[in-house]
């Protein structure tokens, strides 16, 4: 399964550049914010797929101006082999990513993170479009991707520019 997860981040629902990768992931459904949230998820825990749909106006950071009432897809999250709530993803992690890669490999992949909670076994990565972040299990392996909209803004190129 190969789908633009960087092209369709920050698209809002009903944009035709989100279709392919809703297709792809087999989502069924649409968003809908339940009164006083500015979050939504939609997903398929059999392919191991989260997606984070978050109102237009509680984005972090903006690189777009959106309709009123947009929901944007906020997160993708892929899920390995630990998860509790959904089936490893089978397809290809994104950045040349493993859900074998260990801390260290993943630093040789794509340099030091921007930020680290070691004892959470979180890392982030910082770019100009995205956010990454990676979850490593309890093995120091890879255990969950997602990337999401900037939570900083910076004008570091992203790994796919590289």
């Amino acid at each position: 399964m190969e789908v633009d997860i960087i092209g369709a981040l920050g698209r809002y629902w009903g944009e035709a550049e989100l279709r392919p990768l809703i297709a792809a992931f087999h989502i069924e459904g649409e968003p809908v914010l339940e009164p006083g949230d500015l979050t939504c998820f939609l997903q398929n825990r059999a392919l191991g797929v989260e997606l984070t749909f978050r109102a237009a106006e509680a984005l972090k950071v903006r690189l777009r101006d959106y309709p009123p009432d947009a929901l944007v897809l906020h997160n993708i999250r892929l899920y390995g082999p630990g998860s509790t709530t959904h089936a490893p993803f089978a397809g290809a992690l994104p950045f040349g990513i493993r859900l074998g890669d260990s801390r260290q490999t993943l630093i040789e992949k794509l340099g030091p993170p921007d930020s680290e909670v070691a004892d959470l076994g979180s890392l982030r990565w910082d770019k100009a479009r995205y956010t990454l972040f990676v979850n490593l299990s309890d093995d120091g392996s890879v255990a969950r991707l997602a990337v999401q909209t900037p939570v900083a803004v910076t004008r570091k190129p992203g790994f796919e520019e590289g």
